[in-house]
């Protein structure tokens, strides 16, 4: 491999050289990873469905429906004055870009409540260099607040401009600090400032608040807010924060799961219970996790997991609740802590909960009604604070009808269900989840396994009655016992049987020739790529009238849809997007 290549395969994203024309000139595998044919020699542009270039050299572009952001640069290569392309996900950057905008107008609404404030509102960092600080200082020091910005509240002190610094305290004692001093007019002032301190425990930034003591009634009021204002910041914060703390294992993309999972950091805060409902291998055990992830939870306690249908009955009692010493024969002489206590302050996931016996129901209702529980050969009631959530893939309001379920229980449980779809019906998560399998167990085992357009298309159409789990025991069990690099159609097990494949996700062939009678159009003397595009022209006509759109078309005649696009323009057909 040339050293140019060699440098583009290190850039952690897509990215292709072209020369001036936008003829591609080479490019590295992640770019090639968004095609499913070789893209050189072909123009940059005819790859997407669309193409808009902006100014600063940012060009907007999709793909099979998905946005992506180029950033274009001139570049030499070998000796050519060449284009060069960076491929970035233009939806993350939208979400990016966004995100951005949000926080700029959360700033603007800080900085016009902070110079409303009739207080004196005074921000430092955990040096005590000044951040911000409004108008109502002049009131007080009687020089302009511009002489504060940016300085650092030791020299300030020092070259007059005040006579206390409360800040300094705050620093020093790392505490709030409520200080009473004489301004320059000889009035008095009270000064609290307040610490906020960051994961470590450092002080970042200190927050003064100071006023008159002649209205001390009203700086209490005033201070309130601003701290209330300062929590609702730090609460918006952490929703930000949690988003960093979302499972690796939660590969979402469709708009349903993209929903699903926003109202799981909704409610992460509060402690309702959750039921989770869905067919078995959905992931509602990566929603569960998500949803601890999201609130304070995560920081106060564990994330314990029981799955009520794996344990034997008999034994599922002291498993929940723990035991006591001597409580049975076996028990451990010290007793045992059950998964309750061992959840206290975090969160208790009950996966299969329809498997829970009667018996063990009416436990589960009074531990959830009096926030206690009580050891297997015990008696003391031991205080818990638990966040349940609680799954199952059975239809629990029937098994309430026919008696197999207490319906007082499965209303405490049913505060807020949850229902993730099957994978069947998200469609936009099996590739990435495909994407996401491949790269794991390809680092796992050290190999370098890559799937075929065909095995993908398998993937992508396949009805995937297992879920998420089925999905990723069989890119499994393709990467071990396939023995080419490039994985096929041709290596999917048994039951997964490629006639059964073809026939039932892409139809039956097509049979009827008179719709695809081309005698009469070769009776004439022609090239073979004359002949070719006068056969394609024709199927192309066929499956616009029957199919209408473009993704459609191109699943019944095998192919991807940026190439039936190409080909429609290419014979100015129209098609439904």
């Amino acid at each position: 491999m040339r050293h140019t290549e060699q440098w583009l395969e290190n850039i952690p994203l897509p990215v292709v050289v072209t020369n001036h024309d936008g003829v591609i000139r080479r490019y590295n595998f992640r770019f090639a990873q968004l095609f499913a044919k070789k893209a050189d020699g072909i123009n940059i542009q005819e790859l997407f469905d669309q193409w808009t270039s902006y100014e600063h050299n940012i060009i907007s572009a999709q793909l099979e429906g998905k946005p992506y952001a180029l950033n274009c640069n001139e570049c030499e290569d070998d000796g050519q004055a060449s284009l060069f392309y960076v491929v970035n996900d233009g939806a993350y950057i939208q979400k990016v870009q966004q995100k951005i905008h949000e926080l700029s107008q959360v700033n603007q609404e800080l900085d016009a409540i902070i110079e409303d404030s009739f207080d004196v509102i005074y921000i430092t960092d955990g040096e005590g260099n000044t951040l911000k600080v409004n108008s109502a200082i002049e009131t007080c020091t009687g020089f302009s607040k511009e002489n504060f910005i940016e300085k650092n509240v030791r020299t300030l002190v020092k070259d007059g401009y005040l006579k206390d610094s409360v800040t300094l305290k705050v620093l020093e004692q790392k505490q709030t600090v409520t200080i009473l001093t004489v301004n320059n007019a000889g009035k008095e002032r009270l000064s609290t400032g307040k610490p906020i301190f960051n994961e470590e425990g450092e002080i970042v930034r200190v927050v003064t608040n100071a006023r008159n003591f002649s209205e001390l009634d009203e700086v209490y009021q005033e201070l309130r807010k601003a701290l209330e204002l300062n929590n609702y910041y730090k609460k918006e914060l952490e929703k930000l924060k949690s988003k960093n703390r979302r499972d690796p294992d939660a590969i979402i993309k469709s708009a349903d799961m993209l929903e699903i999972f926003d109202l799981g950091e909704r409610i992460s805060e509060v402690d309702a219970t959750v039921l989770v409902l869905g067919e078995t291998g959905v992931g509602k055990d990566v929603l569960a996790k998500h949803i601890h992830r999201s609130g304070r939870r995560y920081e106060n306690g564990k994330f314990v997991k029981i799955n009520c249908g794996a344990i034997p009955h008999d034994l599922l009692e002291s498993e929940l609740f723990g035991y006591e010493a001597g409580a049975f024969t076996g028990a451990k002489r010290t007793g045992k802590q059950g998964m309750f206590e061992l959840a206290n302050n975090g969160t208790l996931f009950l996966d299969e909960v329809g498997d829970l016996p009667l018996t063990l129901q009416v436990k589960l209702l009074r531990v959830l009604q009096e926030k206690s529980i009580q050891r297997v050969g015990g008696t003391k009631m031991i205080d818990v604070d638990v966040r349940l959530i609680a799954a199952t893939n059975r239809n629990l309001k029937q098994m309430v009808k026919e008696g197999e379920f207490r319906e007082d229980l499965f209303y405490r449980l049913n505060v807020i269900p949850i229902h993730i779809p099957p994978l069947r019906e998200r469609k936009e998560d099996i590739l990435p989840l495909v994407y996401h399998f491949l790269h794991t167990l390809n680092t796992k085992y050290l190999m370098k396994k890559e799937f075929d357009r065909g095995l993908k298309e398998f993937f992508y159409n396949y009805n995937w009655p297992g879920n998420v789990r089925e999905l990723s025991n069989l890119v499994e069990r393709l990467i071990l016992m396939a023995t080419e690099d490039v994985v096929t159609v041709k290596h999917l097990p048994a039951e997964y049987g490629q006639q059964e494949y073809s026939e039932q996700e892409y139809g039956q062939p097509i049979h009827d020739q008179k719709e695809y009678d081309l005698k009469g159009e070769y009776e004439k003397e022609m090239t073979l790529k004359e002949a070719k595009e006068i056969a394609e022209r024709k199927v192309l006509i066929a499956a616009v009238q029957r199919y209408g759109s473009t993704y459609e078309i191109a699943h019944k005649l095998r192919t991807s849809q940026t190439t039936i696009v190409r080909k429609l323009k290419q014979y100015k057909l129209h098609a439904n997007q």
